[in-house]
Parts: C-alpha cells; sequence; structure tokens
C-alpha cells in the first residue's frame, strides 16, 4: 500500500477558485479593506506591505477560517484562485493539492517559515492538518525556488500559528457521519495555546459509479488530537523572539479503492514540530537566526496485504537571514542549513527498518528590490544551492510590477527545481539513485483593475518543465516526462450591498500536456481545463445574521487515460449571533447531493450538515 500511496502523491491536481474574503498583492482580489496596509512575510521573505510584492498573494486569516469552518488547511483553501484539491474522502482522508497545476510535491508547504513536508515523500496531508491555533494562511502562487529551495515550483502555502484571543474561544460542533469537533484557544502576554479534539466515523452509502456497484463505505473513520503553543515577544525592543511548538496525533481507517478494499487497514500519524526565531532589529535591517525541527512517524497496518509499513521522518533547519531597507530599495540574503533523514520499513513492528535514508542541503542566496519613485518596482533575485548526493543547482529570479494609472501589471520570470524525495532515491525495490531534479522554467504576468470597492483580476502562466519524475508502470520513478502547462486565472468581486458581497472565479488551463518526446501528447491527469466558482458571503456586521453560499463546477479531467466527468457542488452556512459573544452556525456540505468520485475508485459523500456553537 505505501507504492499505491506513492503512486498517488504523485499525481497532478486541478485549480480552484476565488474568494471575496482574501487579500491579495497586485493581483487577483484586493483586500476586503482598501485604506488597510496589510503586511505578509512570504512572498519575498521579508516583512512588507502586500502591495510591493509582485507575484499573486493572498491570506486566508482567523476570521474567515472561523466564518467558514474550516477545520483543516485544505478546507481553508478551497476558495482560493490557483489551488486544486482532490480528497479520497470526507475527514481524515488524503487531500492532495497544488498550486497553478503543479503536484503536492511541486507545492512548497511551510509552517511559520520552514519547510514542514515529509522527507520521504515531499508533501504533507493538508486533508487532516489543523487549524487549530493558526492566525493567518499566506498564499504565493508562482515560482519561489530563488528564496526557498526545492519545491517551490506552482507556489507556496505559509500556514502561521499564534496570536491567540485574550478572551478564551471555545467551539463545539456536532454533525452528520458522526463528525464532531471541539476547539479552545486562549491568549495571554505574547503566548497562546491552542487544541483540538477531532471524530468522525465517516460510514457512508454510495451509488453505482464508474462501473463499481453500490455500497456502504466502512473503515473510513478517523480521530485527531492537535495542541498548539506560541510565543512572540514585543516588537519594541532590540530583539524579538517568535518561538512555537505543536504536536498533532490522527488515527484512521483505510478502506482502499474500491477496487481494492482494504476493510481492516489502519494507519497512524504522528507531526510535531519546534521554531524558534531571534531576530537584532537595527536602524535599518533586521538580522534573524532561525532554528526549526520537525518530526514524524506513520504507520501503515493492513494484515490481509502483508501487515505492518512504517515511516519515521525528521527535518532539521538552521538559517541566517538579513534584511537591509533604505527608502525606495531593500536587500535580503540569507543562508539555508537542513537536514532530512527518513527510517523505511516494509516488514512488521518486529522487523528493522530495512532502508535508512538522508539528504542534507546548503543554500545561500539574495534578492534586491528597487522601488523607481511611484511609477514601477524591479526585482532581481539569484539562489545557489548544493543537495547531497543530487549536485548544485543556480536558479535566477526577476520581476516588475508597473503602475497603469489605478491599475497594476506585474511580470516574473524565474527558474524553480525540485529535488528528488528519499522515497524516490532509496525506498527498497521501487526507488531510483540515478534520478536528478526537475527544473522547469515559470512566467506569468497579472493584471488588477479596482473598481472602488469591487475588483477584477487576470492572472496568465506558463511553465516549461523537463526531467519530470513519474513512476513507470513498475511504480518506479523515472526522469522521462516533460510538461508544458499554461493558463489564465480570472477573478471579480463586487462592492458590498447591504453587507453583501458576491465573488466569480474562473480558471482556464489551456494547456497541460505531457510533452515527452517519443510520446504522443497526452492532456495530464487531474487536469480539467475549466473550473469555476461563485460565491456570495454576508458577514455579520450591524446585523444578527451571517451567512455565505459557494458553488464550484468542476469540468472533465483525464486520469490514467481514461476520460471522467467533471462535478457541481454547493456548500453553504448561516451563523446567528445569540449573544453578544455566542455564535450559532449551521453548515451544509454539497447540499445537492451530488454523488461522485474525485478519484476513480473512491467516492465523496453525499450532503453533510454539522451545527455550531462558539464564542465570537
Amino acid at each position: 500500500m505505501h507504492v499505491v500511496t506513492r503512486a498517488l502523491l504523485g499525481a497532478a491536481f486541478t485549480l480552484a477558485l476565488s474568494s471575496a474574503a482574501f487579500a491579495q498583492s497586485a493581483n487577483p482580489t484586493p483586500s476586503p479593506q482598501p485604506s488597510e496596509i496589510v503586511h505578509v512575510t512570504t512572498a519575498d521573505r521579508q516583512d512588507e506591505p502586500i502591495t510591493l510584492t509582485t507575484r499573486p498573494t493572498f491570506i486566508v486569516d482567523r476570521a474567515q477560517i472561523q466564518q467558514r469552518g474550516a477545520r483543516t488547511i485544505a478546507q481553508a483553501l478551497e476558495d482560493v484562485p490557483g489551488i486544486s484539491l482532490f480528497s479520497y474522502g470526507p475527514y481524515g482522508a488524503l487531500t492532495n493539492y497544488g498550486v497553478l497545476g503543479a503536484t503536492s510535491a511541486q507545492t512548497l508547504v511551510l509552517l511559520n517559515g520552514f519547510p514542514v513536508a515529509a522527507g520521504s515523500t515531499g508533501s504533507i496531508d493538508l486533508g487532516t492538518f489543523s487549524t487549530a491555533g493558526v492566525e493567518r494562511i499566506e498564499i504565493v502562487e508562482g515560482a519561489g525556488s530563488t528564496l526557498y529551495g526545492s519545491s517551490a515550483v506552482g507556489g507556496i502555502v505559509n500556514i502561521i500559528t499564534g496570536n491567540e484571543p485574550a478572551k478564551p474561544y471555545v467551539e463545539l460542533s456536532d454533525g452528520t457521519l458522526g463528525d464532531r469537533d471541539a476547539r479552545v484557544a486562549l491568549g495571554f502576554g505574547g503566548a497562546g495555546i491552542a487544541y483540538e479534539r477531532h471524530i468522525a466515523t465517516n460510514v457512508y452509502d454510495y451509488p453505482a459509479m464508474d462501473g463499481f456497484p453500490a455500497g456502504t463505505r466502512v473503515n473510513a473513520q478517523a480521530a485527531s488530537t492537535a495542541l498548539r503553543f506560541d510565543y512572540r515577544s514585543g516588537s519594541n525592543g532590540a530583539y524579538t523572539i517568535d518561538a512555537g511548538a505543536g504536536d498533532q496525533a490522527v488515527t484512521n481507517g483505510v478502506p482502499g479503492a474500491l477496487g481494492f478494499l482494504t476493510p481492516q487497514a489502519l494507519q497512524a500519524d504522528a507531526q510535531t514540530d519546534a521554531h524558534l526565531s531571534v531576530t537584532r532589529h537595527g536602524r535599518n535591517s533586521a538580522l534573524t537566526l532561525s532554528l526549526s525541527g520537525a518530526r514524524g512517524a506513520l504507520s501503515y497496518n493492513d494484515p490481509q496485504n502483508g501487515g505492518e509499513t512504517d515511516t519515521y521522518d525528521a527535518r532539521d533547519q538552521l538559517s541566517l537571514r538579513e534584511v537591509v531597507g533604505s527608502r525606495g530599495s531593500s536587500l535580503v540574503a540569507g543562508v539555508d542549513l537542513s537536514r532530512e533523514s527518513a527510517l523505511l520499513n516494509l516488514g512488521s513492528a518486529n522487523v528493522p527498518p530495512t532502508a535508512t535514508a538522508a539528504m542534507s542541503q546548503g543554500a545561500a542566496y539574495a534578492q534586491y528590490r528597487a522601488t523607481l519613485g511611484t511609477v514601477a518596482i524591479v526585482t532581481v533575485g539569484l539562489r545557489g544551492e548544493h543537495d547531497a548526493p543530487e549536485g548544485s543547482v543556480l536558479v535566477p529570479a526577476v520581476g516588475t510590477s508597473v503602475n497603469l494609472g489605478a491599475a497594476r501589471l506585474a511580470l516574473n520570470y524565474a527558474g524553480t527545481f525540485r529535488a528528488p524525495t528519499l522515497d524516490d532515491l532509496y525506498y527498497p525495490g521501487f526507488s531510483n539513485p540515478s534520478l536528478v531534479p526537475e527544473r522547469s522554467k515559470n512566467f506569468d504576468a497579472d493584471l488588477s483593475v479596482p473598481l472602488g470597492a469591487a475588483a477584477f483580476s487576470v492572472d496568465w502562466f506558463d511553465r516549461a518543465a523537463t526531467n519530470l519524475i513519474a513512476l513507470d508502470q513498475n511504480f518506479v520513478p523515472q526522469n522521462i516526462a516533460q510538461a508544458s502547462i499554461a493558463g489564465l486565472v480570472v477573478a471579480a468581486h463586487t462592492a458590498p450591498y447591504h453587507g453583501i458581497v458576491t465573488t466569480l472565479g474562473v480558471t482556464n488551463l489551456y494547456r497541460a500536456l505531457n510533452t515527452t518526446p517519443g510520446q504522443p501528447m497526452a492532456r495530464l491527469d487531474f487536469e480539467p481545463v475549466m473550473t469555476t466558482v461563485l460565491g456570495l458571503q454576508k458577514a455579520f456586521g450591524s446585523s444578527p445574521i451571517a451567512f455565505g453560499i459557494d458553488a464550484e463546477v468542476k469540468g472533465p479531467h483525464n486520469e490514467g487515460g481514461v476520460a471522467r466527468d467533471g462535478a457541481t457542488t454547493i456548500d453553504a452556512y448561516v451563523r446567528a449571533r445569540l449573544a453578544r459573544s455566542l455564535i450559532a452556525s449551521l453548515r451544509a456540505w454539497n447540499i445537492t447531493n451530488e454523488r461522485y468520485a474525485p478519484i476513480l475508485g473512491y467516492p465523496a459523500p453525499g450532503r453533510a450538515i454539522a451545527v455550531e456553537l462558539s464564542t465570537k
């Protein structure tokens, strides 16, 4: 089953689109409060106004997470332009993700600015990653290898925790599929703590589909416990500290595909992380020394198909970064040193690991930005990285944004790369030590036009990739594929009318082709040509009622060379303020009861409903 999981993690996924609640840079939808200067830290690896970034940068904050009832990072990202999500089932099931047509392994996930994906697979399951303790999520779309290194091909997702409210936050919910959630969060001084317990039985019927007879989905249960602590010192001293630690344990059944059921398979996944950053502030500079570490343990046990398969991951990173700014310009430069290791076990709990593997990275980078009056911004960057044992790479980046009256045009070119994972290189019987890193050339152009409190934007992107790592018919990774991906992301939202805002997002991935020489040119799997999202939201404001509705139309796509139908799903919620600090919410997902399988052999549940009580 570990081999099957690796094959699934290597797929590419579709694009989902926008929501008015997201703040962004010069592209898609502007901040819902244009007069407020929103700051971000991910796009250029420094704290800066979002208006200075040249790449589309979106923010999902805690208020939006609570408003939409997003229990996981995957749920929080559902309406972000350019994000693709494919889930293998209800809560607890694996969710694959990507940005601008990239795969999970080609999308860099950061936790408080540090890579958190497992070194063995190069990805992390955002479908169970809790939003407890999450202050905001910053999503940067487009190439990011110059500042962050491997895997930042399609974009970057940075999960930022901390800044809990001084008043205790409590939330309780109960819903269909035995889905129950409890959360508590509290801030005190510069510290904060958050806790979540989530369980779901996930037993549901499904109709006949894709050649499989109707049946009942069992062994899909899930339980998760998450705890997070964060601390940030005040910002007035010469030194500031940012520290935190988190732990999450998930246990779930693994039912398998309908054509390969595993009714007794169970999985346990434990993830821990910690980070410490100390910054010395000068008059026009900030020097930051950071330490981070992450540990993961994945135990998969199927008594009917080979017993237990365990994977243990570890990652440690030391970073030194300096940001120097003067009137109209800034320079960010630094060094990243990291090491990943894994123990891979194909046997049972009583058999020693069959493979041990490690990989180290050392990199230096610099990016200079100049502001040319009130007309334009220009950025130039370069990263040199050595990945042992894979060798060295140089990745450049050049970008600019130009003000065209009230509109803004941003242009970027950058190289990216993805180093093979430890599974790719060392997994016993299904690895290839001769692999070389994937490389790609990336172009994008973004035009955003504010229309008072409304906005319209269009984002064009083009990526040409070589040496793609793909599994052959024997599930052995090979550098065999080349691909060409290009598309448009159009987003618009209206000005508030009696507190109501409507949004429209359209993604046209007009080219997503396997262009490997000697092979027929074919559409890539899990890449529908068209995806559309229409949304409507009303915040509380002076009214005690808030509500929202989102409809997603995902077009047909290919899977394993087979044409698959698309799907239309509608989610909605209504919230009522019962007292000053008490809110009741009714949430419904897939309210039209669309019955479909996002991935062949993995039927999605039908309609789901939850009732929630929470403090303000």
